[in-house]
């Protein structure tokens, strides 16, 4: 279960465990609380694939609405208000268990779970405390981080507490996850995983690539000042940008570090784009330290492309530094500039890199050993060995 089909690593991991699950012989379904728009591009070949359904179609039109909070930037109304509503028009035999992604989604799975007797496992890439604490650093809502923070580690207990499992997309959140749990509650750490290609490239590419969904708190004024420190380098910056004032302050720094002759730009990518544009860059760099993972860096590996973020990232534990993967210290203009430096002056260790990092994903962290350990953990059975 889903809040929405928008592009990003949440909605992909839950797409390829559905069609894991099935490639197995298991009756799965994706559930998506909300219709939103169109479905992303890069989805819609993947859905063709397996069943799913928006569960507000459910509802009547008046109760669908998609008002977000003031001052918040995930958080809308139809988080409380199809908790409320929707648990009344699921049967209670309807499903055996729902795989809840995400805390605002688990508000559903929650209710659904006290009022129809239907449990629920929660797969947590960031818990709400975190959000607050991470992704408000701007805004009104920083102004009232002393009383939030309280409900938020509340809201986490709770939902964790309901669960019959609870997943983690990384270590990050291990310690405070296991201070909410009761002892002996189950807590699984499973990293998402990747499509590896069958023919990694065969050099490194020219450029610099930096390729998310920009929002509030991806620091992209961090590589941007790096790069100032690196006259030799040039940055393809790919990806939507979902708060138009956020991309406004970043052109207005690139002028001011006399950056635009560098830098190119490209807009949303689905997942074959993705792959052209790892396979073409010397490497891939994220700022903000992703503690729920980093699912940039995981897709550029599979495409043996090294990567460069935060060492405190969820997905610096399943890289070794150096010789799959290069960290610095978040925040740390400087820091970074010396690994891109270093890269960018060496591309042979950027290529050498990027081709252990691909041997790794391919043997460990594809979507076949995700979905094996969710099953596993779940007590259903493993997906079909075929699977990638």
């Amino acid at each position: 279960m889903i809040d929405r089909l928008v592009l990003g690593g949440v909605e992909k991991t839950a797409i390829e465990e559905v069609r894991c699950l099935r490639e197995s012989g298991i009756d799965a379904n994706l559930l998506v609380l909300k219709r939103d728009g169109s479905i992303p591009a890069a989805f819609r070949q993947r859905l063709t694939e397996i069943p799913f359904e928006f569960l507000d179609d459910r509802l009547p039109r008046f109760l669908r609405t998609s008002w977000r909070i003031p001052g918040f930037y995930f958080f809308s109304v139809f988080h409380l208000l199809y908790a409320a509503t929707l648990p009344w028009r699921v049967k209670r035999t309807e499903w055996e268990m729902i795989l809840s992604h995400n805390s605002y989604t688990t508000f559903t799975a929650w209710m659904i779970a006290r009022l129809r007797g239907i449990p629920y496992s929660m797969y947590v890439w960031d818990p709400v405390e975190s959000v607050i604490v991470r992704a408000y650093t701007r805004g009104p809502i920083r102004l009232f981080k002393a009383v939030l923070l309280p409900i938020a580690t509340l809201v986490d207990r709770v939902l964790a507490r309901g669960a019959r499992q609870v997943f983690l997309s990384s270590h990050s959140y291990e310690g405070y996850m296991r201070r909410l749990l009761p002892a002996g509650a189950t807590l699984a750490i499973v990293p998402p995983g990747c499509h590896p290609t069958d023919k990694p490239r065969p050099n490194a590419g020219g450029h610099l690539l930096a390729a998310t969904s920009w929002k509030e708190g991806k620091s992209l004024e961090i590589l941007l000042r790096a790069l100032a420190q690196v006259p030799e380098a040039r940055l393809l910056i790919a990806g939507r940008w979902l708060h138009p004032g956020y991309r406004a302050r970043m052109e207005a720094l690139i002028g001011e570090l006399g950056l635009a002759k560098r830098i190119e730009f490209e807009g949303e990518y689905d997942e074959a784009r993705m792959a052209e544009l790892a396979r073409d860059a010397l490497c891939i760099v994220t700022m903000n330290a992703e503690l729920g993972f980093g699912m940039p860096s995981l897709e550029a590996a599979a495409e043996a492309c090294t990567f460069v973020c935060p060492g405190v990232a969820g997905v610096a534990a399943y890289f070794t530094e150096g010789v799959e993967a290069y960290y610095y210290t978040e925040g740390d203009p400087a820091g970074l500039a010396a690994v891109l430096r270093h890269l960018v002056a060496e591309p042979g260790r950027a290529y050498a890199a990027g081709i252990a990092a691909w041997e790794r994903a391919r043997s460990s962290l594809t979507w076949r050993h995700h979905a094996t350990a969710i099953a596993q953990v779940m007590g259903i059975p493993a997906p079909a060995q075929s699977t990638r």
